[in-house]
């Protein structure tokens, strides 16, 4: 049995939908840049606004990662069954932006490559 690294940091967000997102949409869009790696999930920042939001993850790791937005039952608490957003999986030294909508509630950004590093979002009303 893996088990999952949470990485002591608090974000607020919130998660709905991910769509590709247009270059002209990017720039008047909040953003959260988040890295990951073989062993780590670290955001840019502790809070964005509800709404849509831009997520650029980079991946500064030697394989490839996929990172999930996944909501909980409580801060830092059980993950659902169910992902807030199609994961975004990015090839190791890329970087991809997407565009994602996001609603009130806990969550955790989880990278489910073999490492299982998370970091636990925090509700931003």
């Amino acid at each position: 049995m893996r088990s999952i690294r949470v990485v002591g940091c608090a974000v607020a967000v919130l998660a709905g939908t991910a769509l590709p997102a247009p270059p002209s949409a990017l720039a008047a869009t909040p953003s959260l840049r988040v890295q990951v790696g073989e062993s780590d999930v670290v955001p840019s920042r502790g809070a964005v606004v509800p709404g849509q939001v831009r997520l650029t993850v980079e991946n500064v790791g030697r394989r490839s990662h996929a990172l999930e937005i996944v909501p909980t039952t409580t801060w830092g608490g059980r993950a659902l069954r169910r992902v807030a957003a199609p994961p975004v999986v990015v090839e190791p030294g890329r970087t991809r932006s997407v565009r994602v909508t996001l609603m009130p509630g806990f969550y955790l950004l989880l990278e489910r490559g073999p490492w299982r590093a998370a970091v636990p979002l925090l509700v931003a009303r």
